[in-house]
């Protein structure tokens, strides 16, 4: 028998979901990738949950592209994995045409049956509740919400919430791609000629310029990447920019960080650190890469 673990059995969870929703709709200073993370999180935590994940038709319908996805016990993030329709066509039929998918009994239903192999069993999903996400009239994605475990009922509070999530997300990805084609581009700074080799603290204001320039092209690959419909290969090499972006602004910060003792003013006066007692250098942090970072709160 299917066990109720309904997100109105749970009321303070899904309470505090509803608010950290109802935030995200009115925070269009987020950026949209952000957006998804706390939605998947608000989601999975509602619903109790253990992944939930915003997908997007890509290459023609064809296939699912995850561009989201939230483990609630691991607390980790992900995204960029795909499921190729044409491996799945009672599936494809479903989401396509379906207002809602609730499937209790994931594995045995004919609608879902087919992802059994390749990803409910590797999984361990038993369960799934997917919402579809809509562009005027026609569906776009899904958001899925998995359950692991054994098989649970999705009440009618269940089914309410998950559709509320959905147009959520369908209503900030229209608002990011509005945002994407008003934007004004940004101009580069004018170049300054420098009598001499530039000094510590003109590297630092240098390095930060870069920074800037490099979170613009951040935020422009993002929401290109979440873009309905968009070819699997565009969408591959787009990660590759987004890391080799990331990986960019590590290494300027790294370079452009002072280190301990100079003179971020100047840099004419380096000042010697001072000597350990058992000679032996101070411990330094070597964590510089900038990749480890804590989601901001909600």
């Amino acid at each position: 028998m299917a066990a109720n673990l309904a997100a109105d059995s749970n009321r303070p969870a899904a309470d505090l979901a509803q608010t950290k929703l109802a935030q995200l709709a009115d925070r269009p200073d987020v950026p949209l990738p952000e957006v998804l993370r706390r939605v998947c999180e608000a989601a999975a935590e509602a619903l109790r949950v253990e992944r939930t994940g915003v997908w997007l038709f890509v290459n023609g319908e064809k296939a699912l592209r995850c561009v989201s996805l939230f483990e609630r016990s691991k607390g980790r993030h992900s995204k960029g994995a795909c499921l190729l329709l044409t491996d799945f066509p009672a599936f494809q039929q479903a989401i396509s045409s379906a207002p809602l998918l609730p499937c209790e009994a994931a594995r045995s239903d004919p609608r879902t049956a087919e992802l059994f192999d390749s990803y409910l069993a590797p999984l361990g999903i038993a369960s799934v509740l997917d919402a579809p996400v809509l562009r005027d009239g026609r569906v776009v994605g899904l958001v899925c919400h998995e359950h692991v475990g054994p098989p649970r009922d999705w009440t009618d509070n269940d089914r309410t919430f998950a559709l509320a999530v959905a147009d959520i997300v369908a209503g900030r990805m229209k608002a990011a791609e509005g945002i994407l084609r008003t934007a004004p581009r940004p101009q580069p700074p004018p170049v300054q000629p420098h009598p001499g080799p530039p000094r510590p603290h003109e590297v630092g204001r240098s390095g930060h310029d870069l920074c800037n320039v490099l979170a613009e092209i951040l935020s422009h690959t993002e929401l290109v990447a979440i873009t309905p419909q968009l070819p699997p290969g565009v969408a591959a090499r787009l990660d590759r920019i987004t890391a080799a972006a990331e990986r960019a602004v590590a290494l300027v910060r790294g370079l452009c960080d002072p280190a301990p003792g100079d003179d971020p003013g100047t840099g004419e006066h380096e000042t010697l650190p001072p000597a350990d007692p058992a000679g032996q250098s101070p411990p330094t942090d070597n964590d510089a890469t900038g990749e480890h970072k804590s989601l901001p709160p909600a």
